[in-house]
C-alpha cells in the first residue's frame, strides 16, 4: 500500500506570514515525527519533505 500526500503553498497564501509559519512548521515535525515511528500497522516514509 502506499499513500502519497501533496502540500500547496498557494493554498495558504490568505493567512497572515505568521500564520503560514506555523502551519508549515507543524506539517514538517508531522512528517519528522512519522519518520521516526516504526510500527508494521504504519506507512514509512521513504522520500521526506521536499520544497520547492
Amino acid at each position: 500500500e502506499v499513500a502519497v500526500f501533496v502540500f500547496d503553498k498557494k493554498v495558504i497564501d490568505r493567512y497572515q506570514k505568521f500564520e503560514k509559519d506555523q502551519i508549515i512548521d507543524s506539517l514538517k515535525k508531522g512528517v519528522q515525527q512519522l519518520t521516526r515511528l516504526r510500527h508494521p500497522r504504519l506507512l514509512t516514509v521513504q522520500h521526506p519533505l521536499e520544497e520547492s
